[in-house]
């Protein structure tokens, strides 16, 4: 029984993941604010925040801000649609989907459903500049303190790489991000060709494909 100055965050990711007996368990927290174990204790929720994700509509949110549904143009284009009725859009598909799957009963226990577009170009290229630095800083630490100038060419390419799979987000950035720079960082250092103090520059490949290149200038 915590103090009612204490508050904890308790999150479960990706929630339609869990079968019907985690449902049942969220359905006591939910309805109760308490979870009843099996030695008979129990445990308080009533000053604690819960939070759910779900990726529930990914794909059908996906195709609006692509404008597939609109034979090949884009939504705002082929309608006219201001981005606040793109965002209506958006809501009312991610809660029908979330309505289908999730029982009645779970949902009416829920205060407040909030909706996010899948991650942008701009908001990637934030995210991707803070992986670059956390790089950085993991190679200092490692005693690998090497400076990596990626271009903004090759920058481009990991972001709209990662872009073709918007429904799994920054996830696909990371994928891109460690399958391109970071597996061949570690393999110049492993292998030699890249020691303490090195500038390596990352390129796009000059014969047009669709590939990065390393250099040391």
């Amino acid at each position: 029984n915590p103090s009612r100055n204490f508050l904890s965050v308790i999150g479960f990711d990706e929630i339609e993941k869990g079968g019907d007996e985690l449902f049942n368990i969220m359905l006591e927290v939910l309805d109760k604010g308490r979870l009843q174990l099996a030695n008979g204790a129990n445990t308080s929720f009533k000053n604690s925040f819960v939070i759910m994700t779900s990726n529930l509509g990914g794909d059908e949110i996906a195709k609006l801000l692509s404008g597939k549904d609109h034979m090949g143009f884009s939504a705002q284009t082929a309608t006219g649609e201001a981005p606040t009725t793109l965002d209506e859009k958006i809501y009312k598909v991610a809660r029908a989907k979330a309505e289908e799957y999730f029982r009645p009963e779970f949902m009416r226990r829920i205060d407040k459903i909030v909706v996010f577009r899948p991650v942008g170009f701009d908001a990637m290229h934030s995210i991707l500049e803070i992986m670059i630095r956390d790089m950085h800083t993991e190679l200092v630490k490692s005693g690998n303190a090497v400076l990596i100038k990626i271009d903004t060419a090759a920058k481009v390419f990991l972001i709209l790489e990662s872009l073709k799979r918007r429904e799994i987000g920054v996830g696909s950035l990371k994928e891109k991000f460690n399958k391109y720079i970071r597996k061949n960082v570690i393999s110049l250092l492993s292998n030699g060709q890249l020691k303490q103090g090195d500038k390596l520059f990352v390129k796009m490949a000059e014969d047009g494909a669709k590939e990065v290149r390393f250099t040391s200038e």
